[in-house]
């Protein structure tokens, strides 16, 4: 996947910070919707093999399998969760499906949650700037 960002910040291991203006599956008009409430722009750091300077605009590639996996972990773990929870939480805890499912829900979102900050320290680069774009 190839995208236009704009580069925030430029670090000494060859990497710099990009601004980027989030995708969705819903018509990538976050501005105007709000409605899932995660931020329309973010910051990520990208390989900068092409030594862009601070404020310049670039195109950018991302590893689209990654970023699907992370995605398919990130949908679908609280879902997986609630359903192993409601079918089989219930014989060990004695309480009724739904409050079950709940905890397994719970659950999958704690792991989300956690697998977000673990990539956050990783610093695990996905971008990678391609070229300088022109303005």
């Amino acid at each position: 996947m190839e995208q236009i960002a704009k580069i925030t910040a430029i670090y000494d291991n060859k990497t710099a910070e990009i601004e980027v203006r989030r995708q969705s599956s819903c018509g990538h008009d976050c501005g105007s919707c709000h409605g899932c409430g995660t931020p329309e722009i973010i910051h990520v750091r990208a390989i900068n093999t092409v030594n862009a300077s601070k404020g310049d605009t670039v195109m950018v590639s991302s590893d689209t399998g990654k970023i699907l996996k992370l995605a398919a972990v990130s949908y679908l773990s609280p879902l997986l969760l609630f359903f192993l929870s409601y079918i089989f939480l219930g014989k060990l805890t004695g309480l009724p499906g739904g409050l079950n499912g709940a905890i397994g829900f719970f659950a999958g979102i704690a792991v989300v949650y956690f697998l977000n900050r673990r990539l956050q320290k990783s610093k695990d680069v996905v971008f990678k700037i391609k070229r300088i774009v022109k303005d």
